[in-house]
């Protein structure tokens, strides 16, 4: 390989890069819907954890069922149009676009698996107080990598702050407030980087 072919080379990984560090993320009004319909689901399964809930425990089932159809129709709707809007095709924006659809899986098969766990082998329900501080493992992991990959210092402090999420719900992890605290948690690791990342798409026209 020639000195020329090199320098070509480091040339197109340099460009590269430059692209997805500044293409705006194109998955702010997706995430900012699931993590808005989130909030008040953890807020309601909280208050009925503590007795004190508008929904029977026997429908809590049905409230996270709801939650996720309403929020997989809507994100077929918000979804139309983005891969023809400029940035779409950005490293940073293909890694965005599987890593929640993936992230979502994972936390799906794993209240699945505690769901059969309950009905087949007698896992203690409180087992699904786990999710939480699994789901916000994943975000941290997730908002870190979106951090380094476009310079944004927001998804690094969110990154921190998800992690704090994760063990503040193991810590509490056997408690109904555990669902007050991920409600908050997910306000400021959700909603908050969302609004942002929008604002960033808008202001890049």
């Amino acid at each position: 390989m020639t000195k020329s072919e090199i320098l070509a080379d480091i040339g197109y990984l340099k460009n590269v890069a430059e692209e997805g560090r500044n293409a705006p993320l194109l998955g702010g009004r997706i995430g900012l819907m699931w993590t808005a319909l989130l909030v008040p689901c953890l807020i309601l399964h909280g208050l009925t954890a503590k007795g004190l809930g508008p929904i029977p425990i026997p429908y809590i089932g049905a409230l996270w069922m709801g939650f996720g159809v309403t929020g997989g129709l809507l994100t077929f709707v918000l979804s139309r149009g983005l891969d023809k809007k400029a940035g779409a095709n950005s490293m940073a924006n293909k890694i965005e676009s599987v890593m929640w659809p993936l992230t979502a899986m994972l936390i799906f098969a794993y209240a699945i698996a505690l769901a059969l766990g309950a009905a087949l082998t007698g896992v203690d329900p409180v087992m699904f107080n786990t999710i939480m501080p699994f789901a916000f493992a994943l975000s941290a992991l997730n908002l870190g990598l979106l951090g380094a990959l476009t310079g944004r210092s927001y998804f690094t402090l969110c990154a921190l702050a998800a992690a704090l999420a994760m063990i503040a719900c193991a810590l509490m992890v056997l408690k109904a407030e555990v669902y007050f605290v991920a409600a908050a948690g997910v306000l400021l690791t959700g909603v908050l980087p969302n609004i942002l990342q929008l604002r960033d798409e808008r202001r890049a026209g």
